[in-house]
């Protein structure tokens, strides 16, 4: 019998049949994901393989991907932003895939060479307002999902969600230095003022309201 820490990660199969008991301590405390069918199938897609690989083993020691499967969880509690959640769930499932599956096929990884990421650069900068999805991005380049992940975390230390945000935001900045309101601005691929502030204190550390105020000198901005 194998004892879970809180350094452990424990994957099963789908279907798999297991079972559990508390150990030495009284109160035992984790956090889980339970994928649906429906979710494995489309997870096999974003990696480009008929089906998912299977585990080997149970229990797994990876200090990495603990904290960031744990990070995952944490963001799907209160994140409202689905595509966001879609790609960091691919993301992470795919490296744990990845690392520890067997069978299902092998996940490719990304071109080295850079035409596949300028075509993905030149397609946000144009898409940015109506959005790109991720299987959009990826169909248009010619990769998967993952793979697009991958490529853009080796070259430009980011998810395309991630890229994305950042060029919505650039344009809110330059639509708030020409006075444009703070509503106006979120126009630009936010769902709302309220989620451009959000992001917006993410990403600078300051409220639009505060980057009008350091930019034009004037404690007036429009909502």
């Amino acid at each position: 019998m194998e004892q879970a820490t809180a350094r452990s990660l424990f994957v099963s199969n789908p279907a798999e049949p297991q079972s559990s008991c508390l150990g030495t301590n009284q109160y035992w405390r984790y956090r889980a994901f339970y994928l649906t069918r429906s979710t494995i199938d489309a997870l096999a897609r974003g990696l480009g393989l008929k089906e998912v690989p299977r585990f080997a083993r149970n229990m797994l020691t990876d200090p990495d991907l603990i904290d960031d499967l744990a990070a995952l969880h944490r963001a799907l509690e209160t994140d409202r932003d689905a595509p966001q959640g879609q790609e960091r769930l691919l993301d992470v499932m795919g490296r744990l895939f990845q690392r520890h599956g067997s069978g299902g096929g092998r996940i490719a990884e990304p071109p080295r060479d850079a035409g596949p990421l300028h075509r993905s650069l030149a397609e946000i900068h144009s898409r940015h307002v109506e959005g790109v999805s991720l299987g959009e991005l990826g169909h248009a380049v010619g990769l998967t999902p993952f793979q697009l992940i991958a490529l853009f975390r080796r070259t430009t230390g980011l998810t395309p969600h991630t890229y994305l945000t950042r060029v919505r935001l650039n344009a809110a900045c330059r639509m708030l230095t020409r006075g444009s309101s703070i509503a106006e601005a979120a126009v630009g691929g936010f769902y709302d003022q309220s989620a451009l502030t959000r992001h917006f204190k993410s990403c600078y550390g300051i409220t639009p309201r505060q980057f009008v105020q350091a930019t034009t000198g004037s404690d007036r901005c429009r909502a």
